[in-house]
């Protein structure tokens, strides 16, 4: 009997992994209230970083942020500002463009 119940909890388990169809929605980045929202979605494709390096040690502006977008082909921008929380999924459609403290750009990439 309590193998049975093993196995069903088991069955139970698989069957709710493979019901999500292989989609995750994406969490979103912990944002404090002062800041705006951290990701904005856009319309274009997968991300290209060639070119993203340049940013490292620049000032931080929104502009600048979706230049970079538009630059890479990238889909969608994620910014993240220090003290907030970054998933670690990895999207090809997605360029991340950390600030540092100091609130210039620390890190650009794809993903």
């Amino acid at each position: 009997m309590n193998r049975s119940l093993i196995a069903l909890a088991s069955l139970l388990v698989l069957a709710g992994c493979a019901g999500s169809g292989g989609q995750q929605a994406a969490a979103p980045a912990a944002t404090p209230a002062a800041s705006s929202p951290s990701r904005v979605a856009s319309a274009g494709g997968e991300c290209n970083a060639q070119g993203l390096s340049a940013l490292v040690g620049q000032s931080y502006s929104d502009s600048l942020a979706e230049r970079a977008r538009q630059q890479s082909g990238a889909g969608t921008l994620r910014v993240v500002r220090p003290g907030e929380v970054m998933t670690l999924e990895y999207n090809p459609q997605r360029v991340t463009i950390v600030v540092g403290e100091d609130a210039s750009i620390s890190s650009a990439r794809c993903g």
